[in-house]
């Protein structure tokens, strides 16, 4: 079944590139390098919180461990996604070159 052409619209435009016409870059050691540093940060957060969250934790009962560790996974995500946001923006800084 086709969509009829409306007045007023236009056809999608094909020569516009997309994602799938992006180019790759090869940052794996840097990705790597954050998501180590992401849980490193995200460890020593959740041990200094953790009395904090241990009686936040207290009422799930035996789920308590459970709480704990989806905020470590948590903290995890979040302090990586930092340290990439800033990494690559020192990497734009030092090139001088706005990121594609």
């Amino acid at each position: 079944m086709s969509t009829p052409h409306r007045t007023g619209t236009e056809g999608h435009d094909r020569s516009t590139p997309s994602v799938a016409d992006a180019p790759t870059r090869s940052d794996s050691p840097s990705t790597s390098l954050c998501c180590l540093l992401g849980g490193a940060t995200a460890v020593i957060a959740v041990l200094l919180a953790l009395p904090m969250l241990l009686d936040l934790a207290q009422p799930f009962g035996g789920l308590s461990t459970t709480v704990i560790a989806f905020v470590l996974a948590f903290a995890w995500l979040v302090a990586w996604a930092v340290i990439e946001f800033i990494w690559e923006h020192l990497v734009v800084a030092d090139t001088g070159s706005p990121a594609e």
